[in-house]
């Protein structure tokens, strides 16, 4: 990032601001020899972030309904993202809504994609507020981002198989079973 902003440095700006700031910082990702993260929380509790990979890359990711989110993108709102080119969700690494840069002319496309997300898909107003993030992911030697994005994305679950949910799910019934009785004075 540039000079002024930390590792996990926080500033508040108006989305206008932010939008303005937002190609020098694009451009500082694209060339950094490291992983550089912005994260861009709104102030409904929806957010985009963009990460820098030392290739080159530019990675916009827009949250998305995945794992029960379900009032952050309207159906009509997941089909214009379709439509501007974004990757679609999916259980792993990449659980949001993502779009790649990989030169300056795709940077040029990322930006006005960003400005797209805000406005028209999360209908903020330019005089709204945003917190904005700067932080640097660190891949540990040797491991590829995939792998590490996994690892971080705690909530991923490798095993989706039906009787391991069922089972599950009676595991966390029986829990509030207990904790009823508990409560109630009971044994467990």
């Amino acid at each position: 990032m540039t000079n002024d902003t930390n590792d996990g440095s926080i500033l508040e700006m108006t989305i206008d601001c932010f939008l303005d700031l937002l190609p020098g910082w694009s451009i500082d990702l694209l060339v950094s020899q490291g992983y550089p993260c912005i994260v861009a929380e709104f102030i409904d509790g929806r957010y985009i972030q963009l990460l820098g990979e030392p290739v080159g890359i530019v990675m916009l990711e827009v949250m998305s309904n995945l794992y029960g989110c379900d009032w952050v993108l309207s159906a009509e709102n997941e089909d214009t993202l379709r439509r501007l080119g974004f990757s679609e969700p999916a259980e792993g690494p990449y659980p949001n809504w993502t779009f790649r840069s990989t030169d300056t002319p795709s940077l040029a496309t990322l930006l006005n994609l960003t400005n797209r997300v805000i406005r028209s898909i999360f209908n903020l107003q330019l005089s709204d507020t945003v917190k904005v993030r700067f932080d640097h992911l660190r891949v540990p030697a040797g491991a590829r981002l995939v792998d590490h994005l996994v690892r971080l994305r705690s909530y991923y679950q490798t095993n989706s198989s039906p009787r391991a949910m069922a089972e599950f799910e009676e595991f966390i019934e029986k829990l509030y079973l207990d904790i009823d009785e508990w409560r109630e004075g009971g044994e467990m």
